[in-house]
């Protein structure tokens, strides 16, 4: 803690920005730097919980269980706190201005690309 100086074992802190700083003794770097997320309109960001807690990422709170997933899209900067963990960036397919088709399977995906081919080929 800051203010008595009492280490607080378990738990984690995020520090974002360029700051300084001094390890406490018995306090350890978890996470090396990383970069901020830029989510463009056709990607998302695939997260994990990974402890229960209050999410207001989506500008509205909803409170997130531990190993529930979902989607972050974008367009956004998106910095994942301590409670999330990032599976992976999903590419998505834009078909209009406020749409994005995003795929999780390469054969679905494909299969999805022929049938709108098929049915745009006939509008």
């Amino acid at each position: 803690d800051k203010i008595t100086g009492r280490l607080q074992y378990g738990k984690t802190e995020l520090i974002k920005g360029e700051k300084s700083f001094f390890l406490y003794p018995g306090e350890v770097v978890v996470q090396p730097a990383t970069e901020v997320s830029v989510i463009t309109v056709e990607c998302a960001l695939l997260v994990q919980a990974v402890q229960a807690f209050e999410d207001d990422s989506t500008g509205k709170k909803i409170l997130r269980q531990a190993g529930e997933k979902w989607l972050i899209e974008g367009p956004k900067e998106y910095w994942p706190t301590v409670e999330v963990k990032v599976i992976k960036t999903i590419s998505g397919l834009p078909i209009s201005s406020s749409m994005t088709i995003f795929h999780f399977d390469k054969i679905a995906f494909y299969l999805l690309i022929f049938v709108v081919v098929f049915i745009l080929a006939f509008l």
